[in-house]
């Protein structure tokens, strides 16, 4: 095998390791969480950011990122989040769940809402 292929081969173990672990990790940060009922209309984006929502009483912007995109190497601007916030909490809201924000810190769902929990 020329050292050529043997570089080839361990980079393509290397990625094939990272994916893993990103997959694990993703898997750890909506541990716990909810999947939405498919009468809620969710989106497949809509239900992961629901499910982390659900998984953790408060949850930032940097762990929405890594739930939504992290899979991506060219990730969109963070503010991408509000735009999905702003979309599940319009569709959460006719469930009567709602998205609570904690300016500067991030989000979670109302403690009253027993359909979130």
């Amino acid at each position: 095998m020329a050292v050529e292929d043997m570089e080839k081969h361990r980079l393509r173990v290397e990625n094939e390791t990272l994916r893993e672990q990103v997959r694990q990790l993703k898997q750890q940060l909506v541990e716990g969480g909810k999947n939405a009922p498919l009468s809620w209309g969710l989106t497949d984006r809509e239900r992961r950011l629901y499910a982390h929502l659900t998984s953790r009483e408060l949850v930032t912007r940097e762990s929405c990122m890594a739930v939504m995109y992290g899979h991506m190497l060219a990730q969109p601007d963070p503010k991408i989040i509000d735009v999905w916030l702003c979309k599940l909490r319009r569709k959460l809201a006719q469930q009567g769940v709602e998205i609570v924000t904690h300016w500067g810190v991030g989000w979670s769902l109302a403690r009253n809402d027993s359909r979130a929990a």
